[in-house]
């Protein structure tokens, strides 16, 4: 039985440029640290806009191409740790614009996973409408709790070992 193509779920993530882009994020020595993809049409997943810089620099400007009318999906590149070990961390953000209808964000929902086939790895998903959600520290949070990294101060710096 043949299912009708108006009841598909599948993201069409055919354009080699979403890969592309993803990997310019991943690559810690090129300069692109996030991007936005976005629907043309029903289903076809196309890149946006990227940018580049550290996210302190870069992440009002990433902010202010999230739309309420829009459902976009983002990629961004965040350097964690302290002065001795700094790692880059990835976030997946699925934006659901608040003036988007219903049923179309339903289908974000069976859909997202065939682009985060095109991003890959990543450290962080958030999923939100919600603009506050997204803010650079709160994100920072939400990824320092899924490193398990958040126990500081309580955290000892060093362990006393009694003399022999």
């Amino acid at each position: 039985t043949r299912i009708p193509s108006s009841c598909r779920t599948m993201a069409d993530v055919s354009d080699k440029t979403l890969s592309e882009w993803a990997q310019e994020v991943k690559d810690d020595l090129n300069p692109v640290s996030w991007l936005v993809y976005g629907y043309s049409g029903k289903s076809k997943i196309v890149p946006r806009v990227k940018g580049s810089g550290e996210a302190e620099g870069y992440w009002e400007e990433f902010r202010a191409h999230l739309s309420e009318d829009q459902l976009l999906f983002a990629l961004v590149r965040i350097i964690m740790g302290d002065a001795e070990s700094r790692r880059p961390k990835f976030v997946f953000i699925i934006w659901l614009g608040r003036n988007v209808g219903v049923m179309q964000k339903a289908r974000v929902g069976m859909e997202k996973n065939d682009i985060k086939r095109v991003v890959g790895a990543i450290h962080l998903e958030i999923e939100t409408d919600d603009t506050r959600e997204i803010e650079l520290d709160a994100v920072k949070k939400q990824l320092k709790k899924s490193m398990g990294a958040d126990c500081a101060p309580q955290c000892p710096r060093s362990i006393s070992l009694p003399a022999a």
